[in-house]
């Protein structure tokens, strides 16, 4: 699938729905990644991140710990930072 296809899927099927906002990351070398999250549910996110033109999946485990994973190999920097930044946010909606 080509990025023209993830975005246009994402447009379609992430943008009407309420359980959706976004975050950012700013990574070492000054660059500033922009994330949209869809929640499944409290446990489950799908997360794309617009410079990469990728979606990830990221879940809480019973501890309540996120972790986001691009594939099955080592997690770039980058999709860690991301998961980071989703975590903080998720910390703060769910203290309202």
């Amino acid at each position: 699938m080509d990025g023209s296809s993830l975005t246009s899927l994402f447009d379609n099927g992430f943008s009407d729905t309420a359980n959706t906002f976004d975050v950012s990351y700013q990574q070492q070398d000054g660059t500033v990644l922009h994330a949209d999250v869809r929640a499944h549910n409290k446990d489950h996110y799908e997360v794309f991140i617009r410079e990469k033109n990728v979606i990830i999946h990221c879940t809480t485990d019973a501890n309540g710990a996120l972790s986001c994973k691009l594939n099955s190999k080592e997690n770039p920097r980058w999709v860690d930072g991301i998961s980071k930044e989703l975590a903080k946010r998720l910390e703060g909606i769910s203290a309202l």
